[in-house]
């Protein structure tokens, strides 16, 4: 096989790779990851369990009167409290990172398409600024 004919099988390989192959890897990879920070921060699940009690940490009335049962009733509402918002701050985080990686993962895919004609007109301004 000549050599003018495996730079031809080259070139065709190349682009065959650059729009089709690592394209269809790139979007495989982003969505694993997407797929990893959905699941790192457990949004669903935190979604769920929104107003339960953290760590399941609360009262249980001991005794019979109007006090202990306030006593146990704030108690339990405080750890409410601290649940949920230690779960919504955690859901925020969570749906923060999504929206960056959906964003950087996009323009990462459009600079994909457009690197290669960045190049090559970096190329062609260089030539003409050295011909000058």
């Amino acid at each position: 096989m000549g050599t003018t004919m495996t730079v031809a099988l080259f070139i065709r390989d190349f682009f065959i790779w650059m729009y089709f192959e690592a394209p269809a890897a790139y979007a495989r990879i982003w969505g694993n990851i997407l797929w990893f920070l959905y699941h790192f921060f457990s949004i669903k699940q935190l979604s769920f369990t929104l107003f339960a009690r953290w760590k399941q940490l609360g009262e249980v009335p001991t005794k019979r009167g109007i006090e202990e049962w306030a006593s146990v009733f704030v108690v339990n509402l405080l750890m409410r409290v601290v649940g949920a918002s230690i779960r919504l701050i955690t859901i925020l985080v969570g749906v923060a990172s999504l929206v960056i990686a959906l964003i950087l993962g996009g323009v990462g895919f459009m600079l994909w398409f457009l690197l290669p004609f960045v190049i090559i007109s970096a190329f062609g301004v260089g030539v003409t600024l050295l011909l000058i």
